[in-house]
């Protein structure tokens, strides 16, 4: 008999070829345990249980019968009836592969993009990278980013330079109303015409500078229009209720602005704080009644005068949009709009939750100026106050909320 070993063949065909020889032919035990599989063996190669009988006498009960087999690989499928795919596991060989739908996905978000805004919302991020991707890839131009709220800090930006060349150079990338920058102001002591009478003791601050608009002001450089987050400091308009000589002979602008000033161009630097021109009322005629308020008497002329400035107050069309109390066309020369942070966000107009009112410049009659006038947690509307008054919720001089050009 030919030397075969058994345990090399796994095949149907050999199988039917190693049972044709007889256990009988080979000596003993150990040569047939050499060169046949058991029963427990060849179920296992094919995975089936065991079944069966073997044949009798001797150590045939541990071995299949010929007949046995065939039954047993019969129901096994040849290796060469097998697709390419049963055996590499291949997605390319899969025959009649399913055809995708055909739908844009582009316009979806998956659900990890989903879980991640969510997961951001009330961060600070406002939305994680995708809301930081939208704003630097936003259209620049002082008119797309005026349609757009920031609400993120970038005086890192601003002292590294960034801020600046981006304003420079109109295109103000990724600086938007409602970002900010923190700096420390220090206004000075501001002693009265008689030169002793203190009017502001003189302090230091640490005040948010809120964008508030791209390039507002008209014929000038490339800029940002920038307001405290609130009122910084109180102060009186004049000292008696009245507005004779307009906003331009008040108190507040002849001595208080430019005290403002100071404080602002040493904070940002001179280089980076505009000079413009503004157009201020100058004289009330008290004969005629208020424009703003019918029941009051006194109304500014219609020529006002042209002051070069670094801050001032605002008007009430820079802060709602609209005159409210303003008897003063004067005021809108150059104030044309509503300032796009205070349009975004109405809550930027009051945000002081005391409610506390701050000064607006416009004349509202002979003895009032215009301010904005709030309460806690709500409330932002403008309101007439005298000259002198207090706010009559706090029992102090309304605040001071200058804005400025920045560059």
């Amino acid at each position: 008999m030919p030397d075969i070993k058994i345990k090399r063949y796994a095949d149907k065909e050999n199988l039917k070829k190693l049972m044709k020889y007889s256990k009988d032919t080979f000596a003993n035990k150990n040569e047939i345990n050499d060169k046949f599989y058991t029963k427990e063996q060849i179920d296992t190669m094919l995975g089936s249980g065991s079944g069966g009988t073997g044949g009798g006498g001797g150590t045939g009960g541990d071995y299949y019968t010929k007949s046995e087999i065939d039954t047993k690989l019969n129901s096994k499928a040849n290796t060469s009836d097998l697709s390419t795919v049963a055996t590499s596991g291949s997605y390319n060989d899969l025959l009649d592969k399913p055809t995708p739908f055909d739908v844009d996905l582009s316009n979806y978000y998956t659900k990890s993009e989903v879980d991640n805004l969510l997961s951001n919302i009330g961060s600070g991020t406002e939305g994680g990278d995708d809301a930081q991707n939208v704003l630097k890839s936003w259209p620049d131009g002082p008119e797309a980013h005026n349609a757009m709220w920031g609400g993120r800090d970038i005086t890192a930006a601003f002292n590294n330079g960034t801020v600046s060349a981006n304003i420079k150079n109109g295109t103000f990338k990724d600086i938007f109303p409602g970002d900010y920058i923190t700096k420390q102001v220090t206004i000075p002591r501001v002693l009265a015409d008689d030169g002793t009478t203190e009017l502001f003791a003189g302090d230091t601050y640490t005040v948010v500078w809120v964008i508030a608009d791209c390039d507002y002001w008209s014929h000038t450089d490339h800029h940002v229009a920038i307001v405290p987050s609130k009122h910084i400091f109180n102060a009186r308009m004049n000292p008696t209720n009245t507005t004779e000589g307009g906003y331009a002979g008040s108190e507040m602008f002849k001595k208080i602005i430019p005290a403002c000033a100071t404080g602002i161009v040493n904070a940002f630097g001179s280089s980076h704080i505009l000079t413009f021109q503004d157009g201020i009322t100058n004289s009330v005629d008290t004969s005629h009644a208020s424009s703003g308020l019918p029941q009051f008497m006194g109304t500014p002329s219609w020529f006002g005068e042209w002051v070069s400035v670094q801050c001032n107050l605002m008007s009430e069309k820079m802060v709602y949009g609209a005159p409210i109390f303003s008897a003063g066309a004067m005021n809108n020369v150059m104030a044309t709009r509503q300032m796009s942070a205070f349009r975004l966000s109405s809550s930027l107009i009051n945000n002081d939750t005391l409610g506390r009112a701050w000064w607006l410049r416009d004349v509202v009659s002979s003895s009032d100026f215009a301010v904005v006038y709030g309460y806690p947690f709500i409330g932002v509307y403008a309101d007439a106050f005298g000259a002198e008054d207090i706010d009559r919720q706090m029992l102090a001089y309304p605040g001071v909320r200058p804005f400025a050009l920045l560059v």
